[in-house]
Order: structure tokens, then sequence, then C-alpha cells
């Protein structure tokens, strides 16, 4: 049983199901493998096919992503030309965003 403080609530550090969740004896990627037969796969990805050829973005979608992966998305920074972000550029660009720095 959890240990509980005076409020019965559980006490902090302690574990509220230290035996933890079973584990199941398959798992779903087990139980997939078991269900669906080689010709099974063949025949999807068929269907599929025709949905890219006939032009449905969604199946392109699903066809390039299992094929090459997902498309890695990236967030590039940086200062005038790709340079470094200077100092103080950044400090005039919260002055001209927070309004300090005018003359008053």
């Amino acid at each position: 049983m959890a240990e509980r403080d005076a409020k019965g609530r559980f006490v902090k550090g302690v574990s509220g199901n230290p035996g933890g969740r079973k584990r199941s004896e398959l798992s779903v990627w087990q139980l997939i493998d078991e269900a669906v037969t080689r010709e099974d796969w063949l025949e999807i990805i068929n269907r599929l096919l025709i949905r890219a050829r006939r032009g449905d973005l969604k199946a392109i979608d699903m066809l390039l992503d299992r094929r090459f992966g997902k498309p890695v998305q990236t967030n590039l920074l940086g200062g005038e030309g790709g340079g470094p972000i200077q100092v103080e550029q950044y400090q005039r660009a919260l002055d001209m965003i927070y309004g300090q720095g005018r003359d008053e």
C-alpha cells in the first residue's frame, strides 16, 4: 500500500504505484504481424499507390513518409546576411517593439 500523509495525499517522492503497470505478453506490433499476411500488406500498398497515382495528396504523403521518413523541420536564426545575431541588433529590435529608447 502506498504511503499517505495525514490528509490522505501521497507522500512526496514515494510512488503511488510501486508495482507498476503489468506488461502485456504481446505487443501491438506482434498482434499485427500475426494477423496481417504478406499478401495483405501488398494489397494495402497497392491500393495506396493507386490513390497516389490519381493525385490523392494524403496517399502521396503517406508513401513518401514511409519510404524516406518525415522531413525534419529546422529553424535557422541569424543576424544580417545570415551571420550571428549581434547584441546591438537584438537590443534595437526590442527597443522598436517595446518603444523604449525614443525621445520623449
